[in-house]
C-alpha cells in the first residue's frame, strides 16, 4: 500500500498528507527507496549496478559504498561484474547502496538485510535508525532486541 501498488483497501493510508489512492505511483516512487531480499545484479560495472546508469558524483558513490559496507569492492567499481561473482550478502548490500545513493527520506526494507552477517546488518540498520530525517519501515524475521528500542513503533504479527 505504501508503494502505491495496492489501491483496493479499506481505511486511510496517507503519504505527505495525501491519500495514497489519489497519488500517481511515480509521486511515491520518486520519494521512496524499496529494497527487497532478492536484488537483481546486471552484468555491468559495480558503479552502474549501484547508480542504475544515473549520474552521481564520485563522492556520492563512495558514501553509498561506505553506508552499505561494500568497501571491499571499491577497487572493482569500474570493472564488469556478474551475479555469479557476488555473495548473497554482497548482492543485498548493492541493493542498499542503490537506495543510499538516492538519498530519499523513506526507506522500505523487505528482509533487505537477511543475507548479511549479523554485524553488518546491525551496523547498517543502527545507522539508518539514528537518522532523524528518515522514515524507515522494515519487514523482518530477524528483529534485533538491542535495536528494537530505536524504532518509534514495532508491530509484531504472530
Amino acid at each position: 500500500m505504501i508503494l502505491g501498488n495496492l489501491k483496493q483497501y479499506e481505511g486511510s493510508v496517507t503519504f505527505n498528507n495525501h491519500e495514497i489512492k489519489t497519488l500517481d505511483e511515480n509521486q511515491i516512487i520518486d520519494q521512496v527507496s524499496f529494497i527487497g531480499n532478492n536484488v537483481h545484479i546486471y552484468t555491468d560495472t559495480l558503479a552502474n549496478n549501484i547508480t542504475l546508469w544515473e549520474n552521481f558524483s564520485e563522492e556520492e558513490l563512495a558514501q553509498a559504498l561506505e553506508a552499505a559496507h561494500l568497501g571491499e569492492l571499491k577497487n572493482r567499481l569500474y570493472t564488469p561484474i556478474s551475479e555469479k561473482e557476488l555473495s548473497a550478502g554482497q548482492k543485498q548490500r548493492v541493493g542498499l547502496a542503490r537506495a543510499f545513493i538516492r538519498n530519499r527520506h523513506v526507506l522500505i526494507f523487505d528482509e533487505a538485510t537477511a543475507n548479511l552477517d549479523a554485524k553488518n546488518a546491525q551496523e547498517i540498520e543502527t545507522a539508518i535508525l539514528n537518522q532523524d530525517r528518515l522514515t524507515y519501515v522494515t519487514i523482518t524475521h530477524h528483529l534485533n532486541e538491542k535495536q528494537k528500542e530505536l524504532f518509534d513503533q514495532v508491530v509484531i504479527f504472530e
